[in-house]
């Protein structure tokens, strides 16, 4: 009976202990910042014990717990409303605490428990398959943070996605009638649901569970977001998953007025397409984030642009593809100025739409692409009040920089999922000289935004508001034009010498002048391995997209330095106008061209008649013939244009020339037809000019 009695005793007083522990349950604003808002840990010092009780009386705090064996340890309780910050700092400045620290939120370490998670080496890289330790996103760090982005509507614009897989249908988009998103090959683009099930191709299913595969339940894999609301897009069609810009553009306009705030699009092509880019503008203006594919050409973006990727507008990322041992895929498309950044997207496991339990490992920078899509639904779910261009900022600031994306993406690293989720800034990544980007390149096109960025303390007087920062290595000894055309604001670009912002020594500046100007422009002498480090601010306060293009400036530009062609008969050259210029005096071949030209000199080795001609795929161009010693006194002989939508086949004109006379050729790109102009091809501005006897 005795020991029954005890038992008593015990269960009795069980439930009184427990009732003394402090809650578990935390604010969202806790969870956030990590720590308790009620209260702080604190050790006072050695002989500081008689003085404790009156001074944190004074402040409103009580003892809520001492640890005595830990050198009189206590958790100070808090008055209401007080801010555990600044209550933090009054203690420490009191001197009477060895140290005050916050009372963190620990969690249980969670590794979700689905099936083909030790497949999933981009969540979770231990060196499978011969793979990198570490070369992954970092996933189980950040679930220990955060999983749940239920609150956030993400659009797949792509083959639809498999509606009755076991690992993604609970986390599917409805509308308020119930039916899934929509199919545009079936519809125009405003019914509710035209079948948007993926039942030809796989791709989008692919994606889908990259994005937001049911994360913990036993099964499959997990999605970066265990938690979200994809809503399933369908314009991707057949085996090859090929669509119509139309229907692209019935997905991405469907997506924005049905609240997604996050749209993937994991396709592409090297043409331009106003309407596509309109679509995208508008996603922009309403605050959605399109995350696209870089492309699987193994191409440089900032020579040969891919759309959507290529597109100015700072509502875009694109994503490089990464392997398991945290190098470039050997497909991916890159740009030190038009990618952002890297994920992995080398075989990657997810699921597909043989069955209601089918999965697949494809790869491609379709693949990279919702790694980011499902890290940004995350963000936008941990951090509501961001807009769409502070929650793109969290992820680039997030990235592991690391060598081997070193001036193949802007950030020059990998998608760090558990870094972006605790972020603490969403300022512009390369807001200070200290994390300033890295360009590589002869000709780059830099997408970026300076909305949130600072002038930090230091910057020279050269440099403007909201400034952001380049470094750049010039590859040659050559003129260089620098140019912020595109910009959203009124522009002030500067370019230094120099490795610390302490001691930058200005090249060359240029603030327009005139407020009614945005552009900036130089045109500076640079040497070859010479660093350069580049500012592009606002002349105002005010922000916005920020263009920059650095081009080498072709040689034979001007009349003075026009190339000497040899004296033969038979002449072939190449070369391009990218960056060519109109100086001042030249004449213009024909009416509407835009003066973008370069200049060969040509002596005729005899008195005949000879045949000219200029050829290029990608760009509508102008031959022509002058004679004279001076651009302001040329006089024209001949002119050919070249037709636009004929621009495959070669165009002649004939000169008869005699024999030691002179003859100028200047090559130029037409200002008309702007969509073909900016359908940028691997040749795009190049050309060929040849001379012939007939």
């Amino acid at each position: 009976m005795p020991r029954l009695s005890r038992l008593l005793v015990f269960l009795l007083l069980a439930p009184l202990v427990h009732a003394a522990l402090p809650t578990s349950k935390f604010t969202e604003k806790e969870r956030a910042q990590g720590y308790r808002d009620d209260a702080v840990i604190a050790k006072p010092r050695a002989g500081a014990r008689i003085v404790l009780e009156d001074f944190e009386a004074r402040e409103g705090m009580r003892v809520q717990r001492r640890f005595s064996e830990l050198g009189n340890l206590r958790v100070l309780k808090l008055p209401a409303g007080a801010s555990a910050d600044l209550a933090m700092k009054r203690l420490r400045e009191s001197g009477h605490y060895e140290y005050v620290e916050p009372d963190r939120i620990l969690k249980a370490r969670r590794v979700p428990s689905d099936s083909y998670l030790s497949d999933q080496w981009a969540l979770r890289n231990t060196g499978q398959s011969g793979g990198t330790s570490g070369a992954d996103i970092d996933a189980i760090a950040a679930w220990d943070t955060f999983t749940d982005a239920s609150s956030v509507t993400v659009a797949i614009v792509d083959s639809g996605v498999y509606l009755n897989h076991e690992d993604l249908k609970s986390n599917l988009w409805k509308n308020s009638s119930g039916r899934y998103g929509i199919s545009a090959i079936d519809g125009d683009g405003r019914t509710s649901d035209t079948n948007p099930n993926d039942s030809e191709n796989g791709h989008g299913t692919h994606i889908a569970g990259i994005i937001g595969a049911v994360g913990n339940n036993g099964r499959g894999v997990a999605g970066v977001a265990w938690k979200t609301k994809l809503m399933a897009l369908r314009f991707l069609s057949g085996a090859e998953g090929e669509g119509s810009t139309s229907d692209s553009v019935a997905c991405i306009n469907y997506a924005i007025n049905n609240g997604a705030k996050v749209i993937n699009a994991s396709y592409g092509s090297e043409t331009y397409s106003k309407a596509e880019y309109e679509v995208i503008k508008r996603a922009r203006d309403k605050g959605v984030i399109v995350v696209v594919a870089a492309g699987n050409d193994a191409n440089n973006n900032d020579l040969i642009p891919d759309y959507p990727a290529g597109y100015p507008l700072d509502n875009i990322v694109a994503v490089a593809a990464s392997d398991r041992k945290d190098r470039l895929a050997s497909f991916s498309n890159y740009g030190a100025g038009l990618v952002e950044l890297a994920a992995p997207g080398d075989e990657i496991i997810s699921t597909f739409n043989g069955s209601s339990s089918d999965y697949a490992t494809l790869s491609g920078t379709s693949m990279a692409a919702p790694h980011v899509t499902g890290a940004l639904a995350l963000l936008r779910a941990r951090y509501p009040k961001d807009t769409y261009r502070q929650s793109i900022n969290r992820l680039l600031r997030s990235v592991d920089r690391l060598s081997a994306f070193s001036g193949k993406v802007q950030t020059g690293g990998r998608l760090n999922l558990a870094t972006a989720v605790k972020q603490t800034s969403n300022k512009p990544f390369n807001d200070s000289f200290s994390r300033r980007a890295k360009l590589v390149g002869e000709n780059i096109r830099v997408r970026a935004s300076n909305k949130g960025a600072t002038r930090q303390s230091g910057e020279p007087s050269s440099s403007h508001n909201a400034t952001l920062w380049w470094s750049w290595k010039a590859p040659a000894t050559t003129q260089v034009e620098f140019t912020t055309e595109g910009s959203s604001y009124n522009t002030h670009l500067a370019v230094y010498t120099g490795s610390s912002l302490s001691k930058l020594k200005l090249v060359g500046s240029n603030n327009n002048a005139s407020s009614s100007t945005k552009t900036s422009r130089l045109v500076l002498k640079v040497k070859k391995g010479t660093t350069y480090q580049i500012s592009v601010g606002s002349r105002s306060s005010s922000t916005g997209y920020t263009a920059l293009r650095i081009g080498s400036v072709p040689p034979n530009n001007t009349f003075s330095k026009a190339k000497a062609l040899s004296k033969n008969s038979q002449i072939r050259v190449a070369g391009t106008t990218r960056n060519a210029t109109r100086q001042s005096g030249e004449p213009l071949a024909v009416s509407g061209s835009s003066g973008h030209s370069v200049w060969y000199k040509w002596t005729a080795p005899s008195t005949k008649r000879y045949s000219l001609a200029a050829f290029a795929t990608q760009i509508d161009t102008v031959a022509a013939v002058y004679s004279g010693s001076k651009v302001s006194s040329l006089k024209k002989d001949r002119v050919q244009r070249q037709q636009p939508g004929q621009r495959q086949h070669r165009h002649a004109c004939f000169l008869q020339s005699h024999e030691g006379q002179k003859v100028l050729f200047p090559s130029r790109r037409l200002q008309t037809n702007r969509q073909r102009r900016r359908r940028v091809h691997p040749h795009a501005h190049r050309f060929a000019l040849g001379v012939s006897h007939v």
